[in-house]
């Protein structure tokens, strides 16, 4: 006799059985990631993304935003194994917080780039000769 718990469905499985073969559904192929900390652990992460599209909204003529939904999977040492399912709007957190970070860090070069020009007396286009009124150069 089962207890329970092990009859019940975990999430990662209901949802990935949500997801799969679903018209208006994509995804990607599982990415496998061996990660090491040097001579001590090594853990495996498998991840996988998928995409649902409202079907009814676009048949209306509406257009409507992907949702993804990331599963990861991780297995540690001591076959210690944890699987999730990060949902849309995590999905979209971590995508908006990577291009704050890639934005930022373009900022960041650009103003050093600036003060190197600046440094070498190099003067901006913007700043160099300016066009006299009626076209003559």
């Amino acid at each position: 006799m089962q207890k329970n718990d092990e009859r019940q469905v975990e999430a990662f499985d209901y949802e990935l059985g949500q997801l799969l073969g679903v018209p208006g559904v994509t995804n990607t192929k599982q990415a496998t990631v061996l990660h090491t900390n040097g001579l001590t652990e090594s853990s495996t992460w498998i991840v996988q993304t998928f995409r649902k599209r409202d079907v009814a909204q676009e048949a209306e003529g509406e257009r409507s935003a992907a949702k993804d939904a990331i599963f990861v999977q991780f297995i540690g040492k001591g076959n210690r194994a944890i699987r999730l399912v990060l949902p849309a709007p995590v999905a979209e957190l971590i995508a908006r917080q990577r291009e704050q970070l890639t934005t930022k860090s373009r900022l960041a070069g650009a103003r050093q780039a600036a003060a190197t020009r600046k440094e070498r007396g190099i003067v901006p286009a913007f700043l160099g000769k300016r066009r006299k009124k009626g076209g003559a150069k």
